[in-house]
């Protein structure tokens, strides 16, 4: 099943009720997202069929544009789903004129953490702490040079 349904990727352009019981139902045995009904939220979603595989979403909040939520169902993993998301995500700041895209994760979530750093995140930490193992972390990604944002718009799926 996975392999012979093409992969569509779509932004979510209103929030309704049938999308918000698919949300739910996609991240019902972990924690979802915080801002399932965020005006400056935008959703990104990628389906298999009429089945949803990956979720991601970009939230401002305080004048800061943050990536958040990125799940894709574990049959569906290893495909640049996640990936994709992210570029999809990346892409929309772009448009909407961010010059800066932060991303958090658990340290040790490496996957998550590689996808992310292919397309220059960089780790932040606060000035005398120490990013360890098993903290959450902060990454950034500057999109005020050239050079980020191209890689971002010109990024393969794989």
């Amino acid at each position: 099943m996975t392999s012979s349904v093409p992969i569509k990727f779509v932004k979510i352009k209103r929030m309704t009720l049938k999308w918000e019981k698919e949300f739910r139902e996609f991240y019902k045995d972990c924690l979802s997202p915080r801002m399932i009904r965020n005006p400056d939220a935008a959703y990104f979603a990628a389906y298999c069929g009429k089945l949803l595989v990956g979720h991601a979403a970009l939230v401002k909040e305080n004048g800061k544009y943050l990536l958040e939520g990125l799940r894709v169902r574990p049959e569906f993993r290893e495909k640049g789903i996640g990936k994709e998301l992210t570029r999809l995500r990346l892409s929309y700041a772009l448009e909407k004129g961010a010059k800066t895209v932060w991303y958090r994760a658990a340290d040790k979530n490496l996957v998550s953490i590689c996808c992310h750093m292919k397309f220059g995140f960089k780790k932040v930490c606060k000035p005398g702490e120490k990013c360890g193992i098993g903290k959450v972390v902060w990454y950034k990604l500057n999109l005020s040079d050239e050079q980020s944002a191209k890689k971002i718009l010109t990024a393969q799926l794989r």
